[in-house]
């Protein structure tokens, strides 16, 4: 039996994508990444495997051509920049105080994410209506274009 893996699985909805952005200064930002109502699902199951999928719904209109592999380079790149998707098996540990969950990525639309492993943090909690919450706070920076480095957080709520 393991408790954590008992809370986190099943299907859960992304609330909120925010990015934490650190100036050289030491000023720091928070920006809703996917805008105020992203769309996303990850899915944990009893096995040790997870999917996420994470997009602004304002890349998601529909292409002009119809279909996907017809669509010209643009509104692939519309679609494709904003979403971030991986699937993989997961491991569960505890380290201090704080739970984590790493997964090894066997599929990815970015590539350099394949093969990797990605660690998030765990946070389980409940809301006013008591549906649970989890938010998970990726460990590695990210280090944007204009060379400032990020944090991200994700909650979710679960579906079932």
């Amino acid at each position: 039996m393991e408790p954590l893996l008992d809370m986190i699985a099943g299907t859960w909805e992304l609330l909120s994508y925010d990015m934490t952005i650190s100036s050289k200064s030491g000023e720091t930002e928070v920006r809703k990444v996917a805008g105020e109502t992203p769309l996303g699902r990850i899915v944990f199951t009893q096995d040790h495997f997870m999917s996420a999928h994470v997009t602004d719904p304002r890349a998601t209109g529909p292409t002009k051509e119809g279909t996907w592999f017809q669509a010209r380079d643009e509104e692939v790149l519309r679609a494709a920049r904003p979403h971030v998707s991986y699937c993989g098996q997961f491991r569960l540990f505890h380290e201090g105080e704080r739970d984590y969950l790493a997964t090894t990525v066997h599929v990815a639309l970015d590539p350099n994410w394949v093969g990797s492993e990605q660690v998030r943090r765990v946070e389980i909690n409940h809301d006013d209506a008591g549906r649970g919450l989890l938010t998970l706070h990726p460990t590695q920076e990210f280090i944007l274009s204009d060379g400032k480095k990020s944090t991200a957080s994700l909650t979710w709520v679960k579906r079932c």
